[in-house]
């Protein structure tokens, strides 16, 4: 069970409304995104029968702003190159260079470690892209794995334990969903657990006789 959750790249919050109703009355589901106006929106989309979440305007490149640091879990749908939606928009082919795409992936990680911050000890982050790409899927989260939280938390792969995902993916971390496959739009997904080294004991003070 978790009990508070965070959408870090909220948007209009589509997701945060899902998690909401996900964790029920007892929990908090809250959202941060760049964009001052988009949380305005969103606030205003939950009705009386779902806890409004608090909102958190922050830019994820330069740390984690105001945003708390005691999630059980946090969401990274990150933005992304938008490849794993060309079936439906084609047009995004003659729009994305290989700059972009190396450029999208630097904010990428720079989010996801920022972000992990916010997650308590022993908690889990979830990163997602609605990408087919390496470089913004696997390339990221390895890149990750390798350097850390911003704070030095450690970020180590955590099978999925949602039960579709399980039905359909087995025992794993991290999985795609591609649209010759799954008739869904592509998307990647990684969870990881967020560990952080135990405060060393205070030493005894030293006394004089």
């Amino acid at each position: 069970r978790f009990d508070a959750v965070l959408d870090a790249c909220a948007g209009h919050g589509n997701k945060a409304w899902v998690l909401a109703h996900e964790v029920g009355a007892e929990g908090t589901a809250d959202a941060a995104d760049l964009h001052a106006l988009k949380l305005r929106a969103l606030e205003r989309s939950f009705g009386p029968a779902v806890q409004r979440p608090k909102t958190f305007v922050v830019d994820w490149q330069n740390g984690r702003g105001a945003v708390p640091a005691d999630y059980d879990r946090v969401l990274v749908d990150a933005p992304c190159s938008g490849t794993g939606t060309l079936r439906r928009r084609p047009e995004i082919a003659l729009r994305r260079t290989e700059e972009d795409v190396t450029r999208l992936a630097e904010l990428q990680l720079a989010i996801l470690r920022n972000a992990a911050t916010c997650v308590k000890d022993g908690g889990r982050i979830v990163y997602a892209v609605c990408s087919v790409l390496r470089e913004e899927a696997e390339a990221v989260v390895e890149a990750a794995i390798a350097a850390g939280a911003a704070d030095g938390a450690k970020l180590v792969p955590e099978p999925c334990d949602s039960p579709v995902i399980q039905a359909l993916f087995g025992p794993t971390s991290a999985f795609r969903l591609l649209p010759h496959v799954h008739g869904t739009d592509g998307y990647f997904a990684a969870s990881l657990r967020v560990l952080r080294p135990a405060a060393a004991p205070a030493s005894p003070e030293k006394t004089t006789d």
